[in-house]
Parts: structure tokens; sequence; C-alpha cells
């Protein structure tokens, strides 16, 4: 294991339409190698099919240039 994806549904309103999409790598050696952006894509289809999610936000910070420019992607 390199890293995990994870959603969260914590909308004030309990609509579980809208999910947070967060992923980390840990491994540095396992970055930048496309991991990431599958596992992300991998857990949205499955809330989109599996959990009817129809949008998904993250939280970035500014200075994060790599998952700015996945998640943008």
């Amino acid at each position: 294991m390199v890293g995990d994806v994870n959603l969260f549904f914590n909308d004030q309103d309990n609509d579980l339409s809208i999910a947070e999409i967060e992923i980390m790598i840990a491994e540095p050696r396992a970055r930048g190698k496309g991991m990431g952006k599958e596992g992300v894509g991998m857990m949205m289809r499955y809330a989109v099919d599996k959990l009817g999610v129809k949008r998904f936000y993250c939280k970035i910070s500014e200075d994060n240039l790599t998952s700015l420019r996945m998640f943008e992607g």
C-alpha cells in the first residue's frame, strides 16, 4: 500500500449526492506515477455508480501544486 483515497459525506443538509474526495500517496517513491489519478478516478466511478454521488469537492492548499494539477485534470 502506498496511500489511500477517501470519501466523506459532510454536507450540512445530509445530501448524500455530494462528497468530499481526498487522496494521499504517503510513499514518496510512488508519487508522480499516476497512482493518485487512477485511485481517485476509480473511487469517483464507484461513488457515482454505487452510491449515487453527483458532485465532488476537495480541499487543497494553494501551495500544493501537484494536487491542484491532478484535480484540475
